[in-house]
């Protein structure tokens, strides 16, 4: 029997972060799932060894010496696609419930410098997709040139060329859009939250009524990838911009709300997991069989469908209660 398998496309473009997302995300809600009886965890091979690197490697950006520190500088940015598995294992069978199939997608393949009709294919066959934004970006550098605005948000978000992405593609499946802002420690600490979310309406309007007008749906949330990294300066040389942070050394790796984007994409999982849960218990439902297993005591496939269509609803109904109104934003 085949289990479900959910596709998330992982749209932005190069070195914003997208696979430092996927990471920090993967360690926030595999905790999370453990409290409630569920094991989330990565496939064996390329998914393992890449995001353990990650890991490893956003650790050593908020350990590291010295108080500054350039994106990029420890953190290289992918330049092929990159497809990460995980799954979704309800009780102690060692079963998965269903899948997880992230594909990173290179920020080229959009700016029309790869293979943006492979691109277009992947994002066409995906339930869900993170776009990644760049926070600081966005915010910093303000510029009248683009309405207030951050004088490099154009450049680094490249938010026309996703905007066309999402026009061209025809979705074979219902679609849902997570606006991720990504390195918001300096808003979220310093109390600009209001300020970053009337920003980012601001410069996605555009793109949330596009959405809307093809019937899919998108919201925004912002997340902590370390935690303890704070804009201070772009610097420019040979057309590259670079980010310079400041490290705070009491904080260390402190990532937070990484998981809010995640459980979107688990709840679709679980609600196709749920359904075939329910499937299988219809599939065992014969009744005579039943009452004569049921009469002598036997442990029936019956019995057993049932008891896991009950632990995937539980996990289920967790997941949804921990989705909080506050922890998204609308873009409209």
């Amino acid at each position: 029997m085949s289990i479900p398998v959910i596709k998330i496309a992982m749209v932005g473009p190069r070195g914003v972060g997208k696979t430092s997302l996927l990471a920090a995300m993967y360690a926030e809600l595999k905790n999370e799932l453990l409290d409630i009886g569920c094991s989330f965890l990565m496939e064996r091979g390329p998914t393992q060894v890449a995001i353990n690197t990650r890991l490893r490697e956003l650790k050593q950006v908020a350990f590291a010496t010295g108080a500054k520190i350039q994106i990029g500088e420890g953190i290289s940015a992918s330049s092929q696609e990159e497809t990460f598995t995980f799954h979704l294992e309800v009780g102690d069978g060692g079963e998965a419930e269903a899948s997880l199939q992230f594909t990173d997608l290179p920020g080229g393949w959009y700016t029309g410098t790869g293979n943006f009709e492979k691109a277009d294919q992947i994002l066409a066959e995906s339930a869900v997709s993170f776009l990644a934004v760049d926070a600081t970006a966005l915010m910093e550098s303000p510029s009248k040139m683009y309405d207030g605005l951050g004088k490099y948000h154009q450049e680094i978000n490249a938010p026309d060329f996703i905007q066309d992405a999402y026009e061209r593609v025809t979705f074979t499946n219902p679609h849902s859009v997570v606006l991720t802002l990504i390195r918001a420690e300096t808003y979220i600490d310093k109390g600009r939250v209001d300020e970053l979310i009337l920003k980012t309406r601001q410069a996605y309007t555009s793109l949330a009524k596009m959405l809307a007008c093809k019937g899919i749906s998108l919201c925004g949330c912002y997340v902590e990838t370390v935690g303890s990294l704070y804009f201070n300066a772009f610097t420019k040389s040979d057309g590259v911009i670079s980010t310079e942070f400041i490290r705070d050394p009491n904080k260390g790796y402190k990532p937070t709300r990484c998981a809010v984007p995640l459980r979107i994409a688990v709840h679709g999982a679980f609600q196709s997991a749920k359904d075939q849960a329910s499937e299988d218990v219809e599939r065992n439902d014969i009744l005579i069989y039943n009452i004569l297993t049921d009469l002598l005591g036997f442990n029936t496939p019956l019995k057993q469908a049932r008891e896991k269509e009950s632990l995937v609803v539980q996990v289920f109904d967790s997941i949804a209660q921990k989705t909080r109104g506050d922890d998204y934003f609308d873009l409209l």
